[in-house]
C-alpha cells in the first residue's frame, strides 16, 4: 500500500524519487507506509516544488513532524482529540503515545516505532497555529500584548463595551469603570533542573497568558534572589520553605472576578512569591 501526494491520490507523472517510507499516527494506533510525494516544479523556476511535501501532507489531513523533510505524520483528528484530552483530563504526551502503542500492538508495544519527541512538537505546534487562526492573527508575526488571548466580555474593555467618555466619569459612579482582579498560584506546577533544548524558543511572546519571556527575565534579574520570609506560622511554600530546588517551584496568575485569566498575567515562581509584583506593574501598565 502507498500513498501519493499532490494528486488527489493519484501518482505524479513526474515522480523520478524512490517512495520514502513515513509513520503515521493516527487515532487508531501507529503504522508505517510508503509514501511518494508530488515532484511537479514550477514552469518558471524549473527546480522549486509547487508545493513543498509538508505542505502535501497537510492538504491529505496530516500533520508533519519535520518541515524539512518529513519522515513522520500525525492525523488532524488525532492532535485535536490529544489536545482536548490534554485539557480535560491532564493526559500527558507520553501517557497518550504509550496507549497508542499499546492500541496498536497489546503484545509488544515497544516494538511499535517510538514517536512521543515528535508528537510533543506537533502538538505544540499544532495548537499554536489554532490559536492564531481562531485569533485573526499571523503566525511568528505577532506584536500586540495578549492578541491571543480570549478577554473577559463582562469586565471593562476600553474601545469595547465602554462609553466613549468614560475617563470623565467621576465621583461615587467611578467604580463602574475599575477592573477587580484577584491574585492566585500554583505552588505543585512545579519543573525540575533538566536539559532544555537550546532551540526550545517561546512562540506567542507575550501575546498569550504568559507574561513576555525577556521582560520577565529582565525583571527578575533586577530583584535578584529574595530570602525567605520570617513566619511563625506553617511553613508555607509560597514564603519560599518549599523543598522543591528546581527551576520552577509554581506559577502564578491574575484572573478577574468572572474567572477569565488576564493577559499576560501568568508567570514562573522561583521559591516563593516574589513575582506576584510583576505581574501586578505590568497588567496595570499594560491597561
Amino acid at each position: 500500500m502507498k500513498l501519493w501526494g499532490g494528486h488527489n491520490g493519484a501518482p505524479c507523472p513526474n515522480i523520478t524519487r524512490d517512495p520514502r517510507m513515513m509513520v503515521f499516527v493516527h487515532e487508531h494506533g501507529v503504522s508505517s507506509m510508503a509514501c511518494s510525494f508530488c515532484e511537479c516544479v514550477e514552469m518558471a523556476g524549473g527546480d522549486q516544488l509547487v508545493t513543498s511535501e509538508p505542505l502535501q501532507l497537510v492538504e491529505m489531513g496530516l500533520y508533519p513532524a519535520s518541515w524539512k523533510q518529513p519522515r513522520t505524520a500525525y492525523t488532524i483528528t488525532l492532535l485535536e482529540s490529544y489536545h482536548l484530552l490534554s485539557l480535560q483530563t491532564h493526559c500527558s504526551a507520553e501517557d497518550f503515545y504509550t496507549y497508542l502503542r499499546r492500541k496498536t500492538d497489546n503484545v509488544a508495544p515497544k516494538a511499535v516505532p517510538d514517536r512521543y519527541r515528535e508528537l510533543s512538537n506537533s502538538a505544540r505546534e499544532f495548537a499554536y497555529l489554532r490559536q492564531c487562526k481562531r485569533a485573526g492573527e499571523t503566525p511568528g508575526k505577532i506584536t500586540a500584548r495578549g492578541s491571543l488571548t480570549v478577554r473577559c466580555p463582562c469586565c471593562p474593555q476600553p474601545g469595547i463595551n465602554m462609553r466613549v467618555n468614560w475617563k470623565d466619569r467621576c465621583g461615587d459612579y467611578s467604580y463602574l469603570d475599575a477592573l477587580f482582579y484577584s491574585i492566585n498560584g500554583n505552588f505543585r506546577q512545579s519543573q525540575r533542573n533538566k536539559p532544555m533544548d537550546k532551540n526550545d524558543v517561546a512562540l506567542s511572546r507575550g501575546a498569550g497568558y504568559f507574561a513576555d519571556v525577556d521582560d520577565f527575565q529582565e525583571y527578575a534579574s533586577k530583584i535578584g534572589k529574595p530570602e525567605p520570609e520570617p513566619t511563625t506560622c506553617h511553613k508555607f511554600g509560597a514564603a519560599g520553605y518549599g523543598g522543591h530546588n528546581g527551576k520552577v517551584s509554581g506559577i502564578i496568575a491574575l484572573a478577574c472576578r468572572h474567572m477569565f485569566m488576564l493577559p499576560g498575567s501568568i508567570v514562573d515562581l522561583n521559591k516563593r512569591e516574589a513575582c506576584v509584583c510583576f505581574i501586578d506593574v505590568v497588567y496595570d501598565y499594560q491597561h
